[in-house]
């Protein structure tokens, strides 16, 4: 289902690619948007196997083998990120925690 949604994302791009992309909101957004669908349908393609080839993946995604290649690096830098930034904000949560125990610790007048 995931695949067809993309597939038909992709149609109508290139049928209206004119109109759809004189918009200028849209073609802001429009490749974030298409590598963020090419994202989840890539993991939903290859969850169930544990060896394949990028070919294999290419042609059920219908793009190339580099964008399927581009598409795994760029989830593995996202993967990154989203670590670090979990890390940071246990960081901030345990000093806020450490704060308010320190204060509740002291005597109010």
């Amino acid at each position: 289902a995931v695949v067809s949604t993309q597939s038909t994302g992709q149609s109508i791009i290139k049928e209206h690619h004119d109109s759809v992309m004189g918009d200028t909101f849209i073609r802001e957004h429009i490749e974030d948007l298409l590598k963020n669908i090419r994202t989840e349908v890539l993991v939903k393609v290859i969850k169930p196997y544990t060896r394949l080839k990028i070919e294999f993946v290419a042609n059920r995604l219908g793009i190339t083998n580099a964008e399927v290649e581009h598409l795994l690096v760029l989830d593995q830098e996202q993967d990154k990120l989203r670590t670090a930034s979990l890390a940071a904000w246990t960081k901030q949560v345990t000093e806020l925690t450490e704060k308010l125990s320190a204060a509740s610790a002291l005597p109010v007048r």
